[in-house]
Formats: C-alpha cells, structure tokens, sequence
C-alpha cells in the first residue's frame, strides 16, 4: 500500500489543457491533415513513459488511456465494467477467473490473445519492472493461462481491494510480442507501444511534444470518436493555460488552478463542472512528538479551525466542507444506504473556541505552547494556515508557518525525513491525500496503519494503535460487502474521537471546458477520462 502515496502530489499541481481545431470532420482514413479534427492537449510536464507500468500520474494517464485499455473500467458512478473482459467469477475468496473478448485486435490488425494478457499483468507484478502500479499485485500468488480465453488470478490470502486493480491502469494490456521485439525501448520516444485503444502512438520529443492519431483499426464499432488526431503541449505555467482557455485557443482544462477560478468563470467560451473527489484536505499531527501524542492538544486545535472561512472564501467553494471523517460519499462504491447514514451523523469538530479552550485546559499544556506547521507553497493551503496561526492565538497557542515546495512537503508527508530517534521530524503538516479506489479503505490503510508511518510510508501523523491495526486486516480480507463496510465504521468510530488528523474539507476536482465540448466526469477521473467519448455541439 506504500506506493499510494505518489497519488496525494499531484493532485493539483498537474493540470492538462485539450484544444480542438475544427477544420474538417472526415473519417480520418482518407482526409488529409487540413480536413481532420486535431485535438491539441497542453500538459504541466511531460510524461514518465507511454507505458501503464507507469501510469499512475495524471500528465502519463492522458496517453496512456487512450492507446491502451484495461480488462476493466470505472464509469461515472464509479461502477467496475468489462472492456476488454467480458465478466469474472470468484471460485473462492483467492481465486478469480477471468473470461477474456475473443473479438479485440491490437491496432495493427493482429489479435488481443490471453497470452497479451497474462504477459502484460505478470510484467507489472515483476520487480524488474519497476512499475509504479506493481504495489497492487502484493498479494498475487499466480497469473495463468487456463483456456483459450481464460485467464486465472490466485492471491496469497482474500484481498477486498483487488477487484479494483483491474480497473485501474494496472489492468491495461499490450502486445506481448511488440514488447518483444522493443525491450530496450518499450514505452520510450523511439520505442512506443501497441496496445487496443483508439489512439496510436506516432510521436514523443521530450519534453516538447506527444502525437497521437485515431485507430482506423478500433475494434468497437459502436464507438464514435470525433477526434482525428491528438497533439500533446507541454506548457507547465498554468496561467498561460488558463489564459490558452479564456481566449479560445484551447478548449479543456482539468483541475483548474483556484487562484484563477474568476477568470475562468468570467470566460464566454467557457463552462465548470466540480465534481466529487477522493480527496481530503487535513492537518497531520506528529503523534509521536509532544504534545501532539494528547488528544486533548489536538482536540483543541481541531475545534480552532474556521473551516467555514477555508472552504468559502479561501477555496471559493472548490472544496466540501467536512465532518471528522476521512472518507466522503464520493468514495463509497458499494452499500451505499449503509454509509449514506452513517455518514450524515459522523461527529464534527466545528469551529468553536470555547470548547478549544476547554479541551487545551485539560491538557498536558494548559497554559499553551508553540509549534511549526509544515504547509505547501499552493496559496489556498498557504493562507488556510495563516487562518489559522491567527485562530491559535486565541487559545495562547504559537504558530509558526513553514512554507514548502511540493517537493519537500512530500518528503515530509511520505517519510523521508527522520530524526535522530527515527521519527518523523516535524510538528504538524497541512497538506492533502487522494485515495486511489473508491473505497474507503484507499483512506484507511495508508494513512492509519501503523506499518505505514516509517521510511516511504503515508501515515503522516505516525499514528499507532493496535486495535485499528487488527480491524484494517480483518476488513482488508472480509469478503461480504456489509461485513466490511462495518468493520471500516469501527475503525472510524475510534478515529473520530481520537483525531490523529484534523480533517478540514473534501476538494473537489474543478475541469474548466469549453463550452462547445460535452463530457461526463467522474470521481475516478485517475483512470477514466476517455477522449474517444468526448462529444462536440455547435452551441
């Protein structure tokens, strides 16, 4: 679970800019360039490969979706469906049987075969790959061929999660032969991929520029993809895409920047859609560093929080405002009345600083203290913590701001630095974490268990208890989705009232289009931003 970490860096700080270039809708075989439709795509940096190995960012999923495709995929609802699987069987809790399309080709004409797939799924389990996704596979045993169109996953013991894996990246398959005949260079500028998607790779110059031209070979018919060709930019500023957008000259933008939400509002060619996220926004205490190991300390800075002002006038409503909880009904895929109950009536530890004060004086620092609090250079996380520096001093409470680049708020929040006792060495982080499945679980385990708090790991509060770490196993492995949702209400039960994390709000992920563009988004937007559905109006 360790490798969930990388998701909580990039949230924000990556955006992806699509322009559309109507001269011509033709069925781009027979058209030439001035005829096609071109969708040019502005990218914050560039890519790590055109590879699903290492799709697990958003600048790398805006290719690599679209060349590639998984057994399965997430739908607006967050639901798992079949694409190049047509359904699965659980023969027990350890083994899973996949019945794989017969009918997909690759996008030079030859067929997706079961070989592709065991070859691509067992590449990522592969420590010589180095895949960013390989975390998913902890608990795989065996990735056989069974039939002709049969594929069987054995796991080392039940694992809840695992029905997700394959609607992720980590459940993208390519040509076992090109990769073959292309080890040196698989997925590289001069090495590309072949996968069944439809958009095939043409061109990468690094760090300038992506080409991707549409699969006249698609083997679903039934799609109907208005884009001929995709040009990627790579344009990092995100006020010259912000501008790029306003003016016309391009027409999508995914995660907008906050601080430039007016502009973008005040734009003719321009519509907004937020959507839910699976992101939470916090404050980490340094559990293991007085006098944060007193919940009544941390109880007492949680009441403090004005997170009314923060979500309104700092994130400009871009975020929900939260109760103690660290999940939110965008997350929960399964048993939803279940959770829709229990978490209307979550407690909340709102702004109250008569209850901040009460908690402090039966503290073990009743007269108040100082402390630093690590936050990212993002000005809405920024001036959220000046909130509340000036909020603490209501309770004779001293707080110094530290403010970081994302880089070093990383090596903080994902244990890279340690003191000379081996702990994590620093007071308190405001920063965020996005999880990578709609579960609860893409919360619970990475940022509470305690095998989680040392080197590379994402409990960045160092938090410890051993009952929560015997109800996170028991839920990891509990096959009824009722049992387990329960199980995960007790965990959260205990966190709740010890609070080793303030939880301030839930983003929401904010796409900037334009207005001519028609696309439903979803929560998962990691692994389901699919251009070939992106639909065009005269409008």
């Amino acid at each position: 679970m360790e490798k969930l970490v990388k998701l909580a860096t990039f949230i924000l700080a990556v955006s992806i800019i699509f322009s559309t270039l109507f001269t011509g809708c033709g069925n781009g075989e027979n058209n030439t360039d001035s005829k096609k439709t071109i969708f040019n795509v502005a990218l914050s940096g560039d890519i790590k490969a055109v590879d699903p190995a290492f799709g697990y960012d958003r600048n790398t999923n805006a290719v690599v979706l679209q060349v590639t495709e998984g057994l399965f995929y997430y739908d607006v609802n967050n639901k798992i469906v079949p694409r190049l699987a047509k359904s699965y069987k659980v023969v027990n809790p350890t083994t899973y049987v996949y019945e794989i399309r017969n009918d997909v080709n690759f996008s030079d004409g030859t067929p997706l075969t079961v070989d592709d797939v065991v070859f691509s799924l067992n590449r990522y389990k592969e420590p010589s790959t180095a895949s960013e996704v390989a975390w998913m596979f902890a608990n795989v045993t065996s990735i056989t061929k069974t039939g002709d169109w049969e594929v069987t996953v054995k796991l080392s013991k039940p694992d809840a999660l695992w029905e997700q894996t394959l609607a992720t990246t980590a459940g993208h398959i390519y040509s076992k032969k090109y990769y073959e005949e292309h080890k040196s260079n698989f997925g590289k500028p001069d090495g590309g991929i072949l996968g069944t998607g439809p958009f095939v790779f043409k061109k990468w110059v690094t760090g300038s520029e992506i080409d991707l031209e549409r699969n006249t070979k698609y083997w679903d018919k039934s799609a109907n993809i208005a884009i001929d060709k995709i040009v990627y930019k790579i344009i990092p500023d995100s006020t010259t895409r912000v501008k790029a957008l306003t003016s016309g000259q391009v027409d999508y933008l995914s995660n907008a920047p906050i601080d430039q939400l007016d502009q973008l509002k005040a734009s003719k060619n321009t519509s907004i859609s937020k959507v839910n996220s699976f992101t939470i926004n916090f404050i980490a205490f340094n559990t293991e560093r007085e006098p944060f190991n007193d919940v009544n300390v941390r109880k007492a800075i949680y009441y403090s929080i004005d997170a009314n002002s923060i979500v309104s006038n700092i994130f400009k409503n871009t975020t929900i405002l939260s109760n103690s909880l660290p999940i939110n009904d965008a997350i929960v895929s399964t048993e939803k009345d279940l959770w829709s109950s229990y978490i209307k009536n979550a407690p909340d530890y709102k702004y109250n600083i008569d209850k901040a004060k009460e908690y402090l004086s039966k503290s073990s620092v009743p007269n108040g203290f100082k402390f630093t609090l690590i936050v990212n250079d993002e000005p809405a996380y920024y001036s959220s913590a000046l909130l509340l520096q000036q909020a603490l001093k209501q309770i004779n409470i001293d707080v110094t701001v530290q403010k970081v680049t994302w880089s070093e708020n990383s090596s903080y929040q994902f244990g890279s630095r340690f003191d000379k006792d081996g702990k994590r060495d620093y007071d308190a982080l405001l920063t965020r974490w996005t999880a990578d499945f709609p579960d609860a679980d893409g919360n619970l385990t990475p940022l509470y268990k305690s095998a989680n708090k040392g080197k590379g790991g994402s409990n960045s509060a160092a938090y410890t208890n051993a009952e929560v770490d015997k109800l996170l196993d028991e839920q990891s492995s509990a096959t009824d989705k009722g049992e387990r949702a329960k199980l995960q209400q007790q965990i959260l039960n205990i966190l709740s009232d010890e609070v080793p994390y303030a939880i301030i709000s839930y983003p929401q992920t904010i796409f900037a289009i334009n207005k001519n563009i028609k696309y439903t988004f979803g929560a998962s937007w990691l692994y389901n931003i699919f251009f070939k559905d992106f639909e065009f109006t005269d409008n």
